[in-house]
């Protein structure tokens, strides 16, 4: 509809038209000077009322969104990264609920923190060892105490094997038998196209000694106990899980294990790879006074020599979000079954962990009873922001209004009888200001608190035990890698070892009004999934948020990276930055949305990134 159809003179224009019409008049101008002062009041107040109805309509959109949007989208995103950590033991596994704190004073201190911890997103396997050097074309490497790579010695000449070649020497416990489940992470921290690069890693061939060592994409992923079909059904609807499972798919590529069962024995174990000794000095050589196990790994020819010179290749590495359980203890009454999820300044919920009561049920969410008579009366629902209102006010909206209304009445009794109701009215304006400075002070978090309700027919306990999942949003953003996180519970881990591999990025806050309406589009044209040119726009659109101000996605062509092909079909996305971008932004929104576009589309779609320059 024309918007100037609804504009305050062309509402006053066919008033004064429907008027002249009734009265016969042919010129307004002879309509009587208090006909007109009314209609133009009129129309005035038809203009206000039609925007109040455009809002409303926006407003009841933006509620269907809310409602209708799978509840994993609509919490804030936590901050990832590659962590490394290594075993006292031979190995052990850390579950997804061990967390590593970051203790940075200052950091705490300026962004108001009383913790920040960071917790595996799979149950990760380390083990009692690391890489120790990383020999190539160039010369020898060792890795530092923070796993970064110092240059040790130079090759004296030229030969061929070293073409395409990398010796990985692993300094391994004497307690470890075999390679195998042991995972590889990959990082190219200086080369621009590394998605090129992780996409060739399956071509990789290994050896031990003689021996091919066969390898599969991915990490380890330690077996857990089964769940029940109704939990597997709908695990992929628990938030927490959404967010783990977005973050494997980022990093999944990066890894890659061993599936061979070969034992390691001594004459795995040797000083310096035999067919390497003549490329280095006698010097050098006498440096490496520790048997290692040396693997040696041949790239494909899609591996260019400064690829390989700015490779680093880690064990014991794994991904961690920032997130981490929270423990509460509540009573609850036959008058109200409902406990809020408190959490502190700049913390956001994620999700439920679990729910039991003093007598050891387990409380499971509404969604779960499936078929269940047990379930069904040991359940709950969970409300994200508001509990069983009519309206999304909150207690602090009514506050708020409340001070307001108490202002302006006091000021109507400041000059009248000063010596009663003038120092009740001071009185009053000091108690004001003081409530007002509380309200804004608890306003810090601007995230509204969320509550379980249970079952208003059964719950024969009195006191409910819940942990829950809280992340700190886009406050874990940019911790450097080569930090320590070495404060935890955990004593099988090194905690001088607990140290960031890459920069923590991902965090962002929960979406606006805007991302919220081009999320329930997307999940209720496609289901989350990716088939049509405008699901691209719409994925791309959602990902990158205000960061990218124009997207437009086109056929187009490229010649593959991967061996064997030749020219193959593409789907361009041209993304046009905005001014607040910067180019670590830029290179991160790249990296993360087409490991995110691959994900989410059919296997034969490829894509490519064109960045228009402003």
């Amino acid at each position: 509809m024309n918007p100037d159809y609804f504009s305050k003179e062309s509402i006053k224009n066919r008033m004064f038209k429907r008027a002249a019409e009734l009265w016969e008049i042919r010129n307004i101008d002879h309509l009587d000077p208090i006909i007109k002062l009314m209609i133009e009041s009129l129309a005035s107040e038809i203009f206000q009322l039609s925007g109040e109805v455009n809002n409303m309509e926006n407003r009841i959109l933006e509620k269907v969104a809310r409602f209708l949007t799978p509840s994993s989208l609509l919490s804030a995103r936590p901050a990832h990264a590659i962590m490394h950590a290594r075993a006292i033991y031979d190995s052990c596994d850390l579950s997804v609920d061990q967390a590593f704190h970051y203790k940075n004073a200052h950091f705490m201190k300026r962004h108001n923190l009383k913790r920040l911890s960071f917790t595996p997103v799979y149950t990760a396997r380390v083990v009692n060892g690391d890489v120790a050097y990383l020999l190539g074309a160039d010369g020898c490497w060792a890795m530092d105490s923070r796993l970064s790579k110092d240059l040790v010695a130079r090759c004296t000449q030229t030969d061929p094997v070293t073409n395409g070649c990398l010796w990985i020497g692993l300094d391994l416990a004497p307690e470890i038998k075999t390679l195998k489940d042991i995972s590889f992470y990959f990082d190219f921290p200086y080369i621009e196209h590394k998605e090129d690069y992780y996409r060739l890693l399956p071509h990789v061939k290994w050896h031990l000694g003689e021996h091919e060592l066969a390898f599969k994409n991915g990490f380890f992923l330690c077996d857990e106990d089964a769940a029940d079909y109704a939990s597997r059904l709908l695990e992929k609807y628990n938030a927490n899980n959404q967010v783990n499972s977005d973050i494997l798919n980022i990093y999944n590529h990066r890894f890659m294990h061993v599936v061979d069962d070969e034992t390691l024995s001594e004459k795995h174990r040797s000083l310096f790879p035999k067919e390497l000794s003549h490329l280095f000095s006698q010097e050098a050589l006498d440096g490496f006074d520790k048997p290692l196990v040396w693997l040696k790994a041949s790239f494909p020819a899609g591996f260019s020599a400064e690829a390989l010179q700015g490779l680093t290749i880690n064990i014991n590495a794994f991904p961690v979000a920032n997130k981490y359980i929270h423990k509460s203890e509540r009573k609850v009454d036959e008058i109200s079954g409902v406990i809020p999820l408190i959490k502190e300044a700049n913390e956001y919920f994620l999700g439920i962990d679990s729910v039991s009561d003093m007598h050891g049920n387990d409380y499971h969410e509404q969604k779960y009873g499936i078929d269940n008579k047990d379930v069904d009366q040991h359940i709950y629902s969970l409300r994200r922001g508001g509990c069983e209102r009519f309206n999304s006010a909150n207690a602090r909206e009514y506050l708020d209004r409340l001070i307001d209304l108490l202002r302006d009445e006091s000021m109507a009794f400041t000059n009248v009888e000063k010596d009663t109701l003038g120092e009740n009215a001071s009185d009053l304006l000091k108690q004001l200001n003081h409530l007002e400075n509380k309200i804004n002070l608890s306003g810090i978090n601007s995230e509204s608190i969320s509550y379980i309700i249970f079952n208003d027919t059964f719950y024969e306990a009195t006191s409910f035990f819940v942990t829950y999942w809280l992340s700190n949003g886009v406050i874990g953003n940019g911790i450097k890698a080569s930090e320590l996180l070495g404060f935890t519970d955990m004593s099988d881990v090194d905690r001088s070892s607990s140290v960031l591999l890459t920069t923590s990025r991902g965090g962002k806050e929960a979406p606006d009004s805007r991302g919220m309406l081009e999320m329930y589009k997307l999940a209720l044209t496609s289901h989350g999934a990716i088939y049509s040119k405008q699901d691209v726009k719409s994925f791309c659109a959602i990902h990158c948020g205000d960061l990218v101000s124009d997207i437009s996605v086109q056929s187009g062509y490229a010649v593959s990276k991967q061996p064997g092909e030749g020219i193959i079909r593409t789907i361009d996305v041209c993304l046009k930055p905005s001014t607040s971008m910067n180019n670590t932004k830029l290179s991160e929104i790249k990296e993360d949305l087409l490991v995110a576009l691959h994900a989410n589309s059919p296997q034969e779609f490829n894509y490519q990134l064109i960045i228009q320059q402003n």
